[in-house]
């Protein structure tokens, strides 16, 4: 209460204070009176984002913003963290928002991108959003740099959990149709994804073929070796039509940013041309690495994405194949000129760092067949990485000392473009120089974010099952008078939601929404049994944690020793093995009936529930064993 109240008089003192003049998430609202839920439900957002509580930080942006639609810089926020939750093509579908407000206005850009209806409309209606529009624009680019992210979105490989008909399924398959329609822009572009010129109708056919056609989710222990070779072909297609888009889009932000002078003045501080330069590297680099000849490894020479380009395009590949030089990657990082700003020194380091994945998608192997999967190794890969390094470093020291915490997490873990740099011993350093953590750092496997994901989803389920363990313990021990039928109802009833939140959870477990719900209802379940325990954030990545929920899922069986990559890998899928087997328990469990009498036996169910869940707990056993004790406890 006392933080609400705090915020309502921030929310009237700041329309009428000097700090409004220099915000721009408030400068809509300057002499007016800003309702005291939006600012607070933005407040409590980034409250949420400093303990790594997304799912609760994303719910009140999404608050925030049906408060004021208007709004385009919180809604730049909320497509920033859904790419630190890996959601890319939710991403991607707000930052075209986010561009299709803020265009009204510009009558070129509005004439391409929402169509001729809009292209005069009254400048006057896009002031004060020019930056967003920038970096919209310039955030919009990268999200389609990163292909391959987009691609895995868009054409799904699953390999565990869940049903093609879950929450996020759903969600997947809105996006796409929508992303489909807004792409329709790009149909008469001459957006070249081959190295070879192409007729006009063959690149009409291209754009419907990778879009239009119909996409179903391919379960990978059921598919045939014909659906995973398509599957894998597709995907690398994808890659490459989304990589040329993305440099479409920067090599046309690079020629209107230069042209419109003062008037993105303000913009300077977040973003520079030099900046850009380094951008167009960058996804000239991902193109190339997503045009890659899967067989010989022959790169395609760079050729221009935009008609009305005048910039030279940099050539990393004279040799005309993957991996790239190092000492072209830094004759091209050089020729930017000297950096000064964080964006720079961030944007060459991606440079460097992108060089050092593989082809594939997510940066790992290229899965087609016969696919040679080259990259840089040895002494060329040390000194690739010395270089990405150094820029990191250069960036953290331009940086000030306070805005390094508010991008630690991205770069520890979430920029997909930094995902082989981490593994390598000179990041670690730079870790331990930066930012001093209590222990030492560790050697970050490439799918740490996805371990995250899921040991916040396994703790999520065994927080829930401890809550509601708590609540029928209680009752079990209650001397008073029994209930009466209408409360044992409604327990009952509180007992069936809960097993269909679960159910629900594990499912959909990549559904942020799915798993808000799951935590507003725990808010509730544990405010009535006066459970003690909380919901807490996505943990961080320590190896040490790794190796002992390893430990905990597998039991005595459990490898040790082996490479970090290796046992992310492992523990995802017992993760996910975990959440299927739970989805299946769930269906049989919630037809049991509910006697006034057994409050203690359902306590001891949940109380199994959790431990099933909780690989923390070093008794030796494995999931395995704690699910069939779980098993027993259900069967009536």
């Amino acid at each position: 209460m006392l933080h609400r109240a705090a915020n309502a008089v921030a929310a009237l003192v700041i329309p009428r204070s000097a700090y409004v003049r220099t915000n721009i998430h408030w400068a809509a609202w300057r002499g007016a009176k800003i309702p005291y839920e939006l600012f607070d439900a933005y407040q409590r957002a980034n409250h949420f984002i400093t303990y790594r509580r997304y799912d609760e930080a994303l719910a009140e942006y999404y608050r925030a913003v049906s408060l004021d639609p208007a709004n385009v810089y919180i809604r730049l926020e909320i497509a920033a963290l859904q790419e630190q939750l890996d959601l890319h093509l939710d991403a991607l579908a707000t930052y075209d928002d986010v561009i299709t407000v803020c265009s009204r206005g510009h009558p070129d850009l509005a004439r391409w991108w929402i169509g001729p209806d809009f292209a005069r409309q009254p400048r006057r209606d896009a002031r004060g959003r020019e930056v967003a529009l920038l970096i919209a624009r310039y955030r919009h680019a990268l999200v389609l740099g990163h292909g391959d992210s987009v691609a895995g979105s868009w054409w799904v490989r699953r390999t565990s959990a869940g049903v093609p008909g879950d929450a996020r399924a759903q969600r997947r398959a809105e996006l796409r149709a929508a992303v489909e329609l807004r792409f329709r822009r790009y149909v008469d572009l001459d957006v070249r994804t081959r190295p070879e010129a192409i007729p006009r109708e063959q690149r009409l056919e291209l754009h419907r073929r990778v879009l239009r056609v119909p996409v179903e989710e391919l379960l990978v222990h059921q598919a045939t070796p014909a659906q995973l070779a398509e599957y894998n072909q597709r995907a690398a297609e994808m890659r490459s039509y989304f990589c040329a888009l993305s440099q479409y889009e920067i090599e046309r932000l690079v020629e209107d940013y230069r042209r419109f002078g003062r008037r993105w003045r303000r913009s300077w501080r977040q973003l520079t041309n030099r900046a850009l330069d380094l951008s167009l590297v960058w996804t000239v680099l991902r193109r190339a690495m997503a045009d890659v000849e899967p067989e010989t490894g022959a790169v395609p020479e760079p050729r221009p994405a935009y008609p009305g380009s005048r910039v030279r395009l940099a050539d990393v590949c004279p040799d005309r194949s993957w991996p790239p030089d190092p000492r072209a990657l830094d004759d091209t990082v050089e020729a930017a000129g000297p950096r000064r700003s964080w964006e720079e020194c961030y944007n060459a380091a991606s440079v460097y760092a992108v060089a050092m994945l593989e082809v594939g998608p997510r940066g790992e192997r290229d899965l087609r067949n016969r696919a040679r999967n080259p990259r840089l190794e040895g002494d060329a890969r040390d000194e690739v990485a010395r270089r990405a390094v150094r820029e990191l470093y250069h960036a953290a020291t331009i940086s000030h000392s306070g805005r390094l915490p508010e991008r630690r997490s991205w770069v520890m873990g979430e920029d997909p473009d930094l995902a082989a740099l981490r593994g390598h011993e000179l990041f670690r350093v730079f870790e331990m120089v930066t930012f001093s953590p209590d222990r030492a750092a560790p050697l970050r496997p490439q799918r740490a974010h996805v371990w995250e994901q899921v040991s916040y989803v396994r703790r999520l389920v065994a927080e829930i099952a401890g809550c509601r363990a708590h609540f029928w313990r209680v009752r079990a021990l209650d001397t008073g008078p029994p209930p009466d039928s209408r409360t044992l109802d409604r327990w009952r009833s509180a007992d069936r939601d809960a097993w269909r939140k679960l159910a629900q959870l594990a499912a959909g477990k990549q559904d942020w929404y799915t798993r808000y719900q799951a935590i507003c209802a725990f808010r509730e379940w544990s405010a009535e049994s006066g459970y003690p325990g909380s919901i807490s954030g996505f943990p961080l990545y320590c190896e040490e944690s790794l190796h002992a929920q390893l430990r905990g899922a597998a039991g005595s069986r459990a490898k040790t020793g082996f490479d970090a990559n290796i046992v992310v890998r492992e523990y995802v899928r017992l993760c996910d093995r975990r959440l299927d087997y739970l989805v299946a328990d769930v269906a049989e469990i919630e037809q049991l009936p509910v006697r006034a009498d057994d409050f203690p036996a359902r306590s001891e169910l949940w109380a199994a529930l959790c431990s099933w869940f909780d690989d923390d707990i070093a008794d030796g056993s494995s999931a395995d064993e704690r699910r069939e004790r779980f098993r027993k406890l259900a069967r009536p």
